[in-house]
């Protein structure tokens, strides 16, 4: 899971300094970086990333979000979604998680956090097994 984790981390930062982003740069980065063929499958199976050429639509931020989050906070915003890493629906929630933080503008640094806790809640809803509930009758 740590190796997992810091995969994640990587490609947060990676998606940040590069154009554009699609599944063969992801794979070769990660290969570069050092992970194996299982753990780059893992990262990537978790991403779902569906390749920048064709996105389902696209979002247009509101005048009080614009005054929330930093310009480049929203380009990066852009990217993730572009790059299929993100869905709307875990943009919305991202989005809505950072106003809630209360800072004054919401940096990259802080969309990479709300990302990769994203992620990790992704893939604990995939990979994990369900908690034990008293409302169970045996």
């Amino acid at each position: 899971m740590d190796k997992l984790v810091y995969a994640l981390n990587l490609v947060v930062d990676f998606i940040d300094i590069s154009d554009s982003v699609n599944e063969r740069d992801l794979t070769d980065y990660l290969f570069f970086t050092g992970f194996d063929d299982y753990e780059v499958r893992q990262v990537l199976a978790l991403l779902g990333i569906k390749g920048a050429a064709s996105p389902e639509g696209f979002r247009i931020f509101t005048g009080r979000e614009k005054k929330i989050f930093s310009a480049d906070a929203l380009k990066y915003l852009d990217k993730l979604l572009l790059s299929g890493v993100l869905d709307f629906i875990a943009a919305e929630e991202i989005i809505e998680r950072a106003e809630m933080m209360g800072a004054y503008k919401v940096t990259v640094d802080q969309i990479k956090e709300l990302t990769l806790f994203s992620l990790l809640e992704k893939r604990a809803g995939v990979c994990g097994t369900p908690e034990p509930s008293d409302s169970y009758v045996h």
